[in-house]
């Protein structure tokens, strides 16, 4: 199975290759690309998150101007979480996939700024794997299409056609199913809360 990762850089690459000959009539066409903080936060039980520290994320997206301020499309995050050490464990991981159809309105203060607000709904999953003292590799994986985000950023066109900026989106997770890679186990529904996630980052938007 290929990882988020491959997929992430996959879609990016056919993303160009199917953009670049874009001519300058379809400047309602944008990519963003982004880099920056993931953090689990406490749902329920603050000890969800207490023995997860933060690490790092990217993203990719691609919208197009429906209306002069609203823009819709499809936003890809890959990030990783990193866990405190187990006596049970020599290595252990982290990682997390978000894709969401998103909506996002625009609004400028200034010539060169605008505020965002972000609105999506999708796939998102996150998998912990490990590999005991005795050998053993074994991954636990979560993966639900009830993933709601909320988002705020800000702008400013740093040259014509360019923008970057600063963002915060929140994800709310809920259901979904765990499997767990061990021979002859299933996957069963999930039904405890699970603890959502909190992007702070950087981006770069084009316009085509």
């Amino acid at each position: 199975m290929r990882s988020p990762f491959n997929i992430l850089w996959t879609v990016a690459l056919g993303l160009v290759l199917l953009l670049a000959p874009a001519s300058s009539a379809q400047a309602n066409v944008s990519v963003t690309m982004s880099a920056g903080l993931n953090a689990c936060v406490a749902d329920d039980d603050p000890a969800d998150c207490s023995r997860i520290d933060n690490s790092g994320m990217g993203g990719l997206g691609v919208f197009y101007q429906v209306l002069p301020k609203l823009e819709l499309g499809l936003d890809l995050r890959f990030g990783a979480l990193s866990p405190h050490e187990d006596p049970s464990s020599v290595e252990q991981s982290i990682t997390t996939f978000h894709m969401t159809p998103t909506a996002v309105w625009r609004e400028p203060i200034a010539d060169r700024y605008a505020v965002e607000g972000r609105l999506g709904f999708g796939y998102s999953s996150s998998t912990l794997a490990y590999k005991s003292v005795t050998g053993t590799e074994a991954a636990n994986t979560w993966v639900s299409w009830a993933t709601a985000v909320l988002g705020v950023a800000g702008s400013m066109e740093v040259i014509d056609q360019l923008e970057a900026g600063l963002g915060l989106d929140l994800y709310l997770q809920d259901g979904g199913t765990m499997c767990t890679k061990t021979t002859g186990t299933a996957c069963t529904d999930h039904t405890d809360p699970m603890s959502e996630l909190f992007n702070a980052y950087i981006f770069a938007r084009y316009r085509l």
